[in-house]
Order: structure tokens, then sequence, then C-alpha cells
């Protein structure tokens, strides 16, 4: 995420960019973020990866991997985002 920012702070355009860190499984959190603003577009990637760890912890991986991703897939058509990029390399679920 900082390197991202880093990055798109020094790019011109005219749309404004917010950057939250916080849990995609905390619903209080995510539904204040979806009712505050006006959310065009979703870049996704909060997914544990490494296979072999979520393997050792499937309570985990499935909270923040399945239960993370579908909260925030079903605020983004509640309030109708036109655009939700899921960011993948590998999925441990």
């Amino acid at each position: 995420m900082f390197n991202i920012k880093e990055e798109l702070d020094h790019v011109p355009n005219k749309i404004n960019i917010v950057y939250y860190i916080d849990s995609v499984t905390d619903v209080e959190v995510i539904n204040k973020i979806f009712s505050f603003h006006k959310i065009d577009i979703i870049f996704h990637a909060a997914a544990y990866k490494h296979v072999n760890m979520m393997e050792l912890n499937p309570r985990t991986a499935i909270l923040n991997n399945v239960y993370g991703c579908k909260l925030l897939v079903d605020n983004s058509i509640k309030y109708n985002v036109k655009k939700f990029v899921l960011i993948s390399s590998d999925k441990a679920v």
C-alpha cells in the first residue's frame, strides 16, 4: 500500500484516491467506508497468501479470504460500485 500510494502521489490526476488499511472482516469498518464515500472502483488485494501456512490456519484463511471478500462484494453491490478488481496471485482457500 505504501509503495502504491507513493507512486500514485506523483501521477497527475483529477481523481480522489482514498487508502484504508484495516480488516476486510470488520463489518462496522467496511459499512462505514462504503456509506461515507461514493466508491467507483475497488482494488481488493487482502487475501492471505502462502498456502502451506493457511493450511495450518484454515479458520483464519477462510475468515479473511472468503468472508472478507464476500463482505466487500456484497457492499459493492449494495452501494453500486462500478468496478471491483480482485488482485490475486494465489488464494489459500
